[in-house]
């Protein structure tokens, strides 16, 4: 097989793993700025900024670790998602239902389904994880 060959296979076999890295290190900024703007009384969203851009260095270098810390990013960040949505839906439909409740929602609803989908994506080609 020719090199440029097996360069532009090996190109297109990751560009998923490049989404997903950028899709960690946008979440994990995005969830140490909304840590820092509430006071770092929201305990729970530091770690998981933290571990998102450790996951998207992991996922860049296609580290063999990264696999563990998407498994773990996954779980946590799917329940705090889930949670999210029941609690901002349940409270707020009782009263009114208004435009910030609905972005909040979609939003949280692509988190978990990006999260969920990296998962897959890193167990399908976790050998290519060295």
């Amino acid at each position: 097989m020719d090199v440029t060959v097996a360069k532009s296979i090996l190109r297109s076999e990751l560009k998923g793993v490049t989404f997903f890295s950028f899709f960690y290190m946008i979440s994990g900024v995005i969830l140490l700025i909304i840590f820092i703007n509430s006071n770092f009384t929201l305990i729970h969203i530091g770690p998981l900024g933290v571990i998102s851009l450790i996951t998207s260095y992991g996922l860049n270098r296609m580290r063999r670790w990264a696999i563990f810390t998407n498994a773990i990013l996954t779980a946590s960040g799917f329940t705090v998602s889930l949670t999210s949505i029941y609690f901002i839906n349940s409270t707020t439909l009782l009263y009114n239902l208004n435009l910030n409740t609905l972005i909040f929602t979609l939003l949280m609803v692509t988190y978990a389904s990006l999260l969920l989908s990296s998962l897959i994506y890193v167990l399908i080609k976790r050998e290519k994880f060295g």
